[in-house]
């Protein structure tokens, strides 16, 4: 892959991260709102949507903490 492709991938992948992590907060206060509510139908709902999120994101940054090989195999 060359550099100018290599940079397009990380951020994107860097964007996907972002765009995740405010979901997974998003979703952490609709829990918190629905247990204000006494709902815990809803709460249980979206706890269990931010922890989907949160593991997709956790698959991201590693994409990005890996890095990438060089392509020369040194």
């Amino acid at each position: 892959m060359d550099v100018r492709t290599t940079n397009m991938v990380d951020a994107a992948l860097a964007t996907a991260l972002r765009v995740l992590d405010e979901r997974a907060a998003l979703c952490a206060d609709f829990a918190g709102m629905a247990a204000g509510d006494h709902d815990g139908g809803r709460q249980t709902y979206w706890q269990e949507l931010q922890f989907e999120i949160e593991m997709k994101a956790k698959v991201v940054a590693g994409l990005i903490n890996r890095g990438w090989p060089d392509p020369s195999g040194k």
